[in-house]
């Protein structure tokens, strides 16, 4: 979860940290210079290429076979 303060939250709240941290959720404090479309680009270029790897993987794990 990505939560951008200063708009409505001066911080998160520390049992929203809490409940995050039991259930093993990612909290992201996203700085509120930070437009979110350029998040949104990093997290699916970071997806994208992992998602690449894999097939460039299984391709050449099948021209062993």
């Amino acid at each position: 979860m990505g939560i951008k303060l200063k708009r409505y939250l001066d911080e998160i709240p520390q049992e929203i940290i809490e409940l995050c941290d039991e259930l093993g959720f990612p909290l992201i404090q996203i700085p509120y210079d930070l437009a979110w479309i350029d998040v949104i680009n990093a997290v699916n270029s970071v997806a994208m290429n992992r998602y690449i790897i894999r097939i460039n993987d299984r391709k050449n794990a099948d021209r062993l076979q």
